[in-house]
């Protein structure tokens, strides 16, 4: 007479032997079935058993899944579900969670609705107030560094540009001053020397006026910081003048002119920076002489 096979394992007709069941099916009365979707079996099996919550069973013929955070699964599920926004998961949940008043969630964790300037890091359940240098807008996870041209206090918000006058490289708390001298536009990231024709004083550079000049090779407190009195002799008679024109001959100047004078008749001037001598008795001169 013919044998029944075993529990778990099967037989074709005409079979000489009893196979195991295989991975994937399930055996019943020596007859190998396959299991439905949302079960699985490991193989030598009756039955198949239904997929776990929080697993996934994609194939009949291959262990459960576990779910990863974010996600979750209910029993007999092939794959496992994205959580809904606004709430998460941690690695094998069969729900998704809701975050607490003041917090939102990043599909893993809860974090904190951290306002501009603050930020939190991962698995803190606080905000913390930027360094100085830094800044972060709404909801960051991290803070970045202040940009070139630009200062950041404690706890900032957004950079602030800097003024003319003053300047910033990166990571700065506060815009510097230019020293004397020198100059800046708004958002400089340095200083530069101060042009000719000009004088530079806290930062801002300011047109020479009329009777006098700069240099532009003086770049410290002792030269473009001010604007240089035009000597006797010669003459600025323009706004933001490099050098000072010299006089002709048979004209003077004193200091601080805009102009040179022509030497008076009954005069005469041996140089342009001396003032004119009157002739002495028994001569004369006519205007411009230099004798």
């Amino acid at each position: 007479s013919c044998i029944p096979c075993p529990a778990g394992s099967f037989a074709g007709i005409g079979a000489t032997f009893c196979a195991t069941c295989t991975v994937g099916n399930y055996c019943v009365d020596g007859v190998e079935f396959e299991c439905p979707t949302g079960t699985y079996s490991a193989g030598n099996q009756t039955a198949c058993y239904e997929c776990p919550a929080g697993f996934r069973c994609g194939s009949v013929d291959a262990l459960p899944s576990v779910c990863i955070p974010g996600t979750f699964s209910s029993a007999g599920n092939i794959n496992c579900i994205p959580c809904p926004e606004n709430q998460w998961s941690l690695s094998g949940a069969t729900s998704c969670l809701d975050c607490a008043d003041g917090m939102f969630a990043n599909k893993t964790q809860c974090i904190p609705y951290c306002p501009r300037g603050t930020y939190s890091s991962y698995h803190s359940s606080t905000c913390t107030a930027c360094n100085p240098g830094k800044y972060a807008p709404n909801n960051a996870s991290t803070c970045s560094a202040c940009p070139q041209g630009f200062s950041c206090s404690n706890g900032s918000s957004i950079p602030v540009a800097c003024a003319a006058g003053t300047f910033s490289a990166s990571s700065f708390s506060s815009c510097s001053k230019c020293p004397d001298g020198m100059y800046s536009a708004n958002i400089a990231t340095s200083c530069m020397g101060c042009p000719s024709g000009k004088k530079c004083v806290g930062g801002l550079a300011f047109d020479c006026p009329p009777g006098t000049y700069s240099k532009s090779s003086h770049f410290s407190i002792e030269g473009s910081a001010f604007c240089t009195v035009c000597p006797p002799g010669s003459e600025c008679p323009w706004v933001g003048m490099s050098f000072p024109l010299f006089c002709s001959e048979g004209t003077w100047s004193a200091e601080n002119s805009t102009s040179c004078a022509e030497c008076p008749a009954g005069s005469m001037c041996k140089d342009s920076a001396s003032e004119p001598a009157m002739c002495t008795e028994g001569s004369w001169s006519l205007a411009g002489s230099t004798f």
